[in-house]
């Protein structure tokens, strides 16, 4: 059986009560709203699949927690999305409004567990190559290395 989990803020309550009332007593579909982190990666340890629908993100941080995780992720093109995940490869992705699309990607990942851990997999090595910590402060270094070279600077910067 497929539960659905619908995590995440409110931005419009007469909407999200809207989409409750018409899933109430629908087998598996659960609505939480907002959530505290540590409840959110509660829920994140125990999924197959984390989609995010979002129209407009930066990052989104969802995506990349779900990547450390290993957790194979569905998302819209939003934010670093389409510079970090290939589709099919290290995810899947989705135009948002699209449901139809979404509802093939789920299946098609329902009906291929293997393929559905694969890209989890592969998802998660992404994550430890482009989003940990050290690999951001490694390319932070470089670069304030780089400019170092470039302009010479031997005392430190100074205002201009």
């Amino acid at each position: 059986m497929v539960e659905v989990f619908f995590i995440g803020r409110v931005l419009n309550p007469d909407i999200f009560e809207t989409l409750r009332g018409e899933t109430e007593g629908m087998a598996g579909v659960h609505w939480t709203g907002s959530l505290k982190q540590e409840s959110v990666w509660e829920y994140m340890e125990q999924i197959d699949i984390l989609v995010c629908a979002s129209r407009d993100e930066t990052g989104p941080l969802v995506v990349y927690e779900a990547m450390c995780l290993g957790k194979t992720v569905v998302s819209t093109p939003v934010g670093g999305v389409p510079e970090l995940i290939e589709h099919g490869v290290n995810g899947m992705i989705f135009q948002h409004e699209d449901y139809m699309m979404l509802s093939t990607i789920i299946a098609g990942l329902c009906e291929n567990p293997e393929n559905m851990e694969k890209i989890g997999k592969n998802g998660y090595a992404t994550y430890l190559k482009k989003l940990t910590v050290k690999m951001r402060d490694d390319k932070v270094a470089a670069l304030i290395n780089e400019l170092v070279k470039k302009y010479k600077i031997k005392d430190g910067l100074q205002k201009v």
